[in-house]
């Protein structure tokens, strides 16, 4: 979990204070058989926004929106060192670890990573322009390693860096469609009790399942091409252009000629970068927004269907059923 100075007595009074008046967190998991939620609006300088805490005995979640007009800390700490999953969907992020100035991680815009932090107090920096918004999930140890299978290789590498109270990480990935649809779920759930707990644990290993399979896509990248700086670039700006209207649809050919660059490079770098063809991730965001939408339950499904570019709403239908494995109409019972 996730605290910033200045903060309300409510929240602040699940930690505690060293001699140099740092705060610091006994424990940021709930009780067993307990689930804690908790929100807070904050109005101090440098920033305004709001802040959530879902703790469960193994997962901890902090969701935070602010409005940064520069730089936000925060500092956080556990006494046996935890696992953390890390979503940086606006902003910027460093992690840095008490009395180091360097960072030990940073996280740009749009990207996730699994940190191993080591016991001890570490330091989350947000940097932005306009807004930051972070999702940081951390699980105890013990929790994490049983999502795995022994044999598995991050197994045996966090252990052993656990062992010497080293930090390690798998390397910035960057959130898919899917990924952003699952935090909300998180984030927005109606659940109480044993329920919440079973939902929020069970999501959390789905996070994560999503995060390691792509991870080892990476990695079999990597061995490969390596994207120029300029092209990864042009790739997040590909994708920027690609979702900012769904209702129109917009050709390979005029999209390359926006970023600069030629169909044939636009389609390979697009796939190296975000895992999935340039239509593929379109739809698939199309197909998350849509069901936000229907959650919501505030927009009709011609509505909807208009609005992701659909002219005849059995064309949305019918890829809605195919995506989801069910109709539009089903998703709100």
């Amino acid at each position: 979990m996730i605290t910033r100075k200045g903060e309300t007595d409510a929240l602040l009074a699940s930690f505690s204070t060293d001699k140099a008046g740092a705060v610091l967190q006994e424990s940021p998991f709930g009780l067993p058989g307990h689930l804690v939620q908790q929100e807070i609006t904050f109005s101090d300088c440098p920033a305004a926004g709001r802040q959530v805490s879902l703790r469960s005995p193994n997962v901890s979640l902090t969701y935070t929106l602010a409005h940064v007009p520069g730089q936000e800390e925060d500092t956080f700490s556990h006494g046996t060192g935890l696992v953390q999953l890390c979503f940086c969907l606006r902003g910027t992020v460093h992690y840095i670890r008490a009395g180091e100035e360097r960072p030990a991680a940073n996280l740009q815009e749009q990207q996730h990573n699994v940190f191993l932090f080591p016991a001890g107090a570490m330091a989350s920096e947000k940097h932005a322009t306009a807004e930051c918004e972070v999702f940081e999930l951390s699980l105890t140890p013990d929790f994490f390693f049983r999502c795995l299978p022994p044999a598995h290789v991050l197994v045996s590498q966090f252990l052993r860096k656990q062992a010497e109270n080293k930090f390690d990480q798998l390397l910035p990935m960057i959130i898919t469609p899917r990924l952003t649809a699952i935090l909300y779920e998180l984030l927005n759930q109606k659940l109480k009790g044993f329920c919440w707990q079973t939902f929020f644990e069970a999501k959390v290993m789905e996070l994560l399942a999503y995060q390691l399979e792509q991870w080892e896509q990476t990695l079999e990248l990597d061995a490969g091409e390596n994207l120029k700086k300029e092209d990864e670039q042009k790739m997040q700006l590909a994708r920027e252009i690609l979702l900012a209207d769904l209702e129109h649809t917009i050709s390979i050919k005029e999209l390359a000629h926006q970023i600069g660059t030629n169909e044939f490079d636009l389609k390979k770098h697009f796939k190296m970068t975000f895992g999935e063809t340039v239509f593929g991730y379109r739809q698939a965001y199309k197909m998350e927004r849509a069901r936000e939408l229907l959650l919501q339950g505030d927009t009709k499904i011609n509505e909807i269907s208009r609005l992701l570019g659909y002219k005849h709403a059995t064309h949305f239908t019918s890829a809605f059923k195919r995506h989801f494995g069910l109709l539009p109409n089903k998703i709100k019972k």
